[in-house]
C-alpha cells in the first residue's frame, strides 16, 4: 500500500497573536513557496492553494504561487 499525503493553504496572512503584528506580504509567500517545495521533498503527491480576497490572506492567484513551487 502506498501512502500519499498532501498539503494545503489558503494563504492564511493572521497577525501574531501575542505582538498583534503581522509579516511582510513577501515573507508570508516565500514561507508558502518554501512549504511547497518542502512538500515535495518529502514525497508529498498534492500541494493545494486556495483563492481569498479578504484582508487576512495574500494568495489571491494561486496559479502564480503554483508555478513558482513548480
Amino acid at each position: 500500500m502506498t501512502l500519499a499525503f498532501g498539503i494545503a493553504s489558503l494563504g492564511d496572512w493572521i497577525a501574531h497573536p501575542h505582538t498583534g503584528v503581522r509579516i511582510p506580504e513577501e515573507q508570508r509567500f516565500r514561507e508558502m513557496v518554501e512549504e511547497g517545495l518542502l512538500a515535495e521533498r518529502l514525497g508529498a503527491t498534492s500541494v493545494h492553494y486556495g483563492e481569498h480576497h479578504f484582508t487576512d490572506y495574500v494568495l489571491s492567484s494561486p496559479p502564480i504561487l503554483m508555478m513558482a513551487v513548480a
